[in-house]
């Protein structure tokens, strides 16, 4: 009754006069004023849990492993995120202690020598709770406030589960109409199980950050090598993280990847996670590539990583999510009154898509974001706009010429696919991938801009769209190569096409910015993709050509390797243009044809290598 704000402390009785072992359910009392005061949290065994036994230190019985293991001690408070390198250091002065005796440590059993133990009489802010048990087991955590007239026990756990699986199970069904070859119950099964972990990584972080703001020179090689930076902060995001294990923090470049199928079952979760990131774009516009938030964070960071510099862009990826959701939500059937809205919030089947089914709500949305979302969108055309002065021949619009700034000799990290081959680094690059992002972002600005009634912005953003798919063609498209290639200068200032067939060429392709008119190019586009010598496979689309000099050499990650995220994209680019009337005959068969073998070996290499592994990976080898 008694305890101050912040404390726990355990609640329960001890086992033989020990400090450390406990015989009954494990509780911690507790108060919180941030939760609403004073709560208590139960671990309940279940009761076909075996616990090991083992007595190989006999002369000792606080290893005894048949029971729980309670310890508790002080430690900083920026310090507790260190809990594992803490147990194991209280598991070496276990081993210390046991050195003393005339046996020699490998004589003990490792589960006996594994058990924590309160030898110093320890008390404070860090609390393990240890459990050893033989084969399957469960146990269950049970959190309820004092004050609450809604309190669980562990009796309720077993219909709560049953009802909120018969929910999922239900929504997935609605949400997910999965079709022929992959609406067997091994694929139906495969895919709840990656999304549950798809969503089971979402994660909300809080913490300071590192940032450099030096500018760069416009010949400077890429900066984020520079590890000094000012801390800033603290900042919160909410997003989902790909391996909480090896990076507990958010990647623009990961995030609107891993919204896609997030918009699909449950938009208003995506567009929670779209506002955490939107809200982290600073005055000028630039939002940090890697959202490495705390000391944890930062010790499992790459060094080059951890201080972003406020210069460097990533591509712009939550627009393929808002993007996705505006198309959801144009094409819902079941559109919600406003005046009924609060009472469907209590509709189950309505849950996670309100948003989607109510365009009132959407435009409410749209319209808290629309000003940080114009920040980002023109400090990319200010930043990463191409130097002109540098370009011999005379575009149509000579503003929407884009280049990665802040590269390296051999690699482009702002544009997620570091070290894709590109040509030698010049003021006078210009990237056609970094052109597609902007015709993304554009599309998506005047999208909402339309949805939203800002007309004006709207007319803005649609002369530059146009721009932009002219520049594509009249800038990046190699007659002689036959596909779009980033361009360069030679040692004579002459312009020169910089072409190394995959991803990056592909890029106005994915991005759907190739007019659907133009057969010429979707054809000579769609054969590449279709040969083996090329970009083909049967584990989905290369991302470099085999033809290429560069094929799998170096660093070897964006050369030649199979990446999921984009081939995702390539197989959405191909049922746009085979579903598209507009598109010659000859086009529209081959896209289709592409689609379905596609679909089918990306999914099965994703599918297998999860079965294999039980790992979904990013990207496979041949």
């Amino acid at each position: 009754v008694g305890m101050q704000d912040g404390e726990l402390d355990f609640d329960g009785e001890n086992s033989g006069g020990s400090n450390n072992m406990v015989e009954e359910d494990d509780k911690l009392n507790g108060n919180l004023k941030s939760l609403g005061g004073m709560f208590d949290i139960k671990i309940i065994d279940d009761i076909d849990n075996v616990m090991a036994v083992s007595n190989t230190i006999d002369f000792d019985n606080s290893y005894d492993p048949s029971l729980t293991h309670y310890v508790s001690l002080t430690v900083p408070k920026d310090e507790v995120w260190k809990a594992s390198e803490i147990f194991w250091t209280i598991v070496k002065l276990n081993l210390e202690q046991l050195e003393t005796v005339d046996k020699t440590t490998y004589e003990f059993s490792p589960i006996e020598l594994f058990q924590i133990r309160n030898s110093f009489g320890f008390k404070g802010n860090l609390h393990f709770i240890q459990k050893t048990f033989v084969g399957d087991f469960q146990f269950d955590i049970v959190f309820n406030m004092h004050e609450s007239n809604d309190k669980f026990d562990s009796d309720d756990f077993t219909g709560k589960l049953d009802e909120m699986f018969n929910l999922i199970d239900d929504k997935f069904t609605r949400k997910y109409q999965l079709s022929v070859p992959f609406n067997t119950q091994e694929y139906i099964s495969f895919a709840k199980e990656i999304l549950s972990q798809l969503l089971g990584g979402i994660t909300y972080l809080n913490d300071d950050r590192k940032i450099n703001k030096d500018k760069m020179k416009e010949d400077s090689v890429h900066i984020n090598s520079k590890i000094e930076g000012g801390n800033e902060g603290p900042y919160e995001l909410f997003t989902c993280v790909s391996s909480r294990l090896f990076a507990s923090r958010g990647g623009y470049w990961d995030e609107g990847f891993h919204l896609l199928p997030i918009c699909d079952y449950d938009s208003d979760l995506a567009l929670e996670i779209i506002k955490s990131w939107v809200l982290l774009i600073d005055d000028s516009g630039w939002i940090a590539k890697e959202q490495i938030l705390g000391d944890e964070a930062r010790s499992k960071a790459y060094a080059e990583t951890i201080v972003p510099n406020t210069h460097i862009a990533s591509p712009p990826t939550l627009m393929l999510a808002l993007s996705k959701i505006i198309k959801l939500s144009k094409s819902s059937q079941n559109v919600i009154d406003g005046h009924a809205l609060a009472s469907d919030i209590l509709d189950k089947k309505s849950l996670g898509s309100l948003h989607e089914e109510n365009m009132d709500l959407l435009v409410f949305y749209l319209r808290k974001l629309y000003p940080k979302l114009q920040k980002h969108y023109e400090w990319f055309r200010e930043t990463q706009r191409g130097n002109s002065d540098e370009i011999e021949r005379d575009y149509s619009n000579n503003k929407e010429i884009y280049r990665w700034k802040g590269r390296g000799e051999d690699t482009t990290p702002p544009s997620g696919m570091d070290d894709y081959p590109r040509g030698d680094v010049d003021i006078g690059e210009l990237n056609v991938d970094l052109l597609s992002w902007m015709g993304l972002m554009t599309r998506s600005m005047y999208e909402i801009a339309e949805i939203i009634e800002e007309y004006d912005d709207l007319r803005t953003y649609k002369e530059r769209y146009n721009d932009i798919v002219k520049n594509i063609v009249d800038v990046h498209w190699s007659e002689n190569d036959e596909m779009f290639c980033d361009v360069n200068v030679d040692e004579d200032d002459n312009d020169i096409f910089e072409c190394h067939e995959g991803y990056v060429t592909l890029m106005p392709f994915i991005h759907i910015l190739i007019d659907s008119s133009d057969n010429v190019k979707l054809v000579k586009i769609l054969k590449a993709l279709k040969d083996p010598s090329k970009l083909w496979s049967n584990y989905g689309i290369r991302s470099l050509s085999k033809k290429d000099l560069n094929y799998h050499k170096g660093d070897d990650y964006w050369r030649g390797n199979i990446y999921v995220n984009i081939n995702y994209l390539i197989l959405e680019a191909l049922y746009h243009y085979g579903s598209d009337e507009n598109v010659s005959e000859e086009a529209r068969n081959l896209a289709n044809e592409i689609y379905v073998e596609l679909r089918e070996n990306i999914v099965n290499t994703v599918f297998n290598e999860y079965n294999r592994t039980s790992y979904a990976w990013e990207r496979s080898e041949e």
